[in-house]
């Protein structure tokens, strides 16, 4: 017992040694910076009798049950919380990055049409897979410019339904009933221009992706011609086609803008428009015409005599500024062809359809644009009386040829093409944000 007196004095006299003597000056801070954060107790606190730690052990909260019901509920109220952060944190992070409407892209998915249905594949053409099934007849189809919907025609053609519906094909849904129609989606994607038919006379409008309101655009009489685009990159005008009147042989170039104002020509018109009626030559103005991602030119190909004395015709390619109006020089070797022409991605670069054997087959020529190097022909040889389409991939490494069964990619560094067995139709590719 003396032996713990002693311990009992020597601690004590430790503590009191280590203690200190006085407070310390910053304490009477810190007091008043916590009492100032603390919110007031309660009121109804005060008439609580017995406080909580008096009440029986069994349910106190200093009791070994009671800690260990504590500690577990504690613990789910964290993970809760927790949870719910996540989810709130994630409906504030910023969407998917989405690719712009015009430039280069990375390549997503290729859709094509097949046996009525719609497919996607993998961007190297593997993975094939339906999304747009059924007993009607759905196809064409092709995305929009952030790669987020789908647009298709539904039915027979030339009289289709004009359809929606997300990448994935889900929630299909009719923008137009079963009628001729062309359709391109606007850069925002929230609208698509459209050439169709209204009480038998083609019209140009626009129609409202979401809500499917249609409104039509005044011409001043013009008669388009089913070919629309909005002018890149930001679709402050669209471009089209169209003759002066309906049956009237002449055809221009014109501009309107969205909201139908700023109605323009874009240079001269295209006269003496004829085909099989002899003796003269036929002509076949603004035919398969392309626009360049900055949306500074048009290019197009006529069928038409060569020159003034020629007494044939032929494809030939033309360029036109789309400000001025004016026809620009070709600074690279159109190779005797000119069909089909197809910008990259970024601008500089042009694929189109040359001919060979003097017209009896064909093949794709891929050309610098400023002409700083030659006109070379990639991919093999094929009868026009075969081939679908062709058109760049959203990379600009590649160039899609369709012809009747199957696909060829092809690069258009080597040349050498892979062919696409089960893409039978001309795809459409997925832009990705790079």
């Amino acid at each position: 017992m003396n032996t713990e007196r002693d311990l009992q004095r020597q601690v004590t006299s430790v503590f009191a040694d280590a203690a200190p003597t006085g407070y310390p000056e910053e304490l009477l801070g810190r007091v008043l910076s916590t009492t100032s954060r603390a919110r007031p107790r309660p009121t109804w606190l005060a008439y609580i009798k017995e406080p909580p730690m008096r009440y029986p052990a069994r349910v106190a909260v200093g009791s070994p049950t009671l800690r260990l019901a504590a500690i577990l509920a504690l613990t789910l109220v964290l993970i809760l919380a927790a949870a719910g952060a996540v989810v709130a944190g994630a409906s504030l992070l910023p969407g998917q990055p989405l690719p712009p409407p015009f430039g280069p892209a990375r390549n997503g998915s290729l859709m094509y049409a097949k046996g009525g249905d719609i497919y996607l594949a993998d961007a190297d053409g593997t993975n094939s897979r339906a999304i747009i099934t059924g007993d009607a007849v759905d196809g064409p189809a092709w995305f929009s410019h952030d790669g987020r919907t789908i647009a298709f025609g539904r039915g027979v053609a030339p009289n289709q339904a004009l359809m929606v519906a997300k990448a994935d094909g889900s929630n299909p849904r009719q923008l137009l009933p079963a009628q001729e129609w062309n359709a391109e989606f606007m850069p925002s994607d929230t609208e698509m221009v459209v050439t169709r038919k209204v009480d038998g006379l083609r019209v140009l409008s626009m129609i409202d992706v979401a809500s499917g309101a249609i409104r039509n655009l005044d011409l001043g009489g013009l008669d388009p011609n089913y070919f629309q685009m909005p002018r890149p990159p930001d679709g402050q005008e669209i471009i089209f086609t169209a003759n002066l009147k309906p049956g009237d042989p002449n055809q221009g170039l014109y501009a309107i803008k969205p909201d139908g104002s700023g109605l323009r020509t874009i240079g001269a018109l295209a006269t003496a428009e004829s085909y099989g009626k002899p003796p003269a030559p036929d002509r076949i103005s603004f035919q398969t015409l392309a626009l360049t991602p900055d949306g500074t030119t048009i290019a197009y190909n006529n069928w038409e005599p060569k020159d003034a004395t020629a007494t044939t015709s032929g494809d030939f390619l033309h360029l036109r500024d789309l400000d001025t109006g004016a026809e620009l020089p070709l600074r690279f070797d159109p190779t005797d062809g000119g069909l089909m022409p197809h910008y990259s991605p970024d601008g500089t670069s042009i694929v189109f359809e040359g001919t060979t054997d003097g017209g009896a087959t064909q093949h794709l020529v891929y050309a610098p644009v400023d002409g700083s190097g030659p006109s070379i022909q990639i991919g093999p040889t094929y009868s026009y009386q075969n081939r679908l389409g062709n058109d760049f991939s959203p990379d600009g490494k590649q160039v899609l040829l369709s012809v009747i069964g199957y696909t060829l990619a092809i690069d258009v560094a080597t040349g050498e093409a892979t062919k696409l067995t089960d893409i039978t139709t001309t795809p459409f590719w997925q832009r990705l944000a790079p």
